[in-house]
């Protein structure tokens, strides 16, 4: 018996000996995170007065053991989520304009889609790659249409207009 709890004792010191206690994250900034769904974040940000003022999704590509390189976020999985976290009555109407309401802009290998309404913005990124499906090198090759409405994109967020995010300097 006493064998057994000098063991006990014996394996509690070597755990702790090897437990990453020495790593100081003190000088990181914490993020809050959420899995939102299986294998996508959600990330609150909050501006300087406290206020939810964004909201910030992305695929997870690390959890213990397993790493996922090259996912994206579905495009109909974006909205979902989006329809979840703030309906369309609390979105409010599009602007009347309409290229106001939508738009794709480019930038060298990218493209930012974003989205207009009166209380929100959304946002979405993506690489030219997901258009051309390079990342997932086994798939077929499809039309413009069909690529679009599979896109996934790398990562979306959505701003709240009333709580800006004016973070503190």
């Amino acid at each position: 018996m006493s064998r057994s709890i000098a063991l006990l004792v014996a394996a509690s010191a070597l755990l702790e000996a090897d437990s990453p206690s020495e790593v100081n994250l003190s000088k990181y900034k914490k993020v809050e995170a959420y899995e939102i769904r299986p294998g996508i974040l959600m990330m609150p940000v909050y501006n300087a007065k406290g206020e939810l003022c964004e909201i910030g999704l992305q695929p997870r590509s690390y959890s213990p053991g397993v790493m996922r390189l090259g996912y994206g976020l579905p495009k109909d999985v974006v909205f979902q989520i989006f329809e979840d976290l703030v309906p369309t009555e609390t979105r409010g109407p599009q602007p009347a304009n309409l290229i106001a309401r939508s738009g794709i802009f480019f930038s060298g290998h990218s493209a930012n889609e974003y989205e207009e309404y009166e209380n929100v913005s959304i946002h979405m990124g993506y690489g030219f790659s997901s258009l051309a499906n390079e990342k997932h090198p086994r798939k077929p090759k499809k039309s413009r249409a069909a690529q679009s409405s599979q896109m996934e994109y790398e990562a979306a967020s959505l701003q709240f207009k009333k709580h800006p995010c004016k973070l503190p300097q």
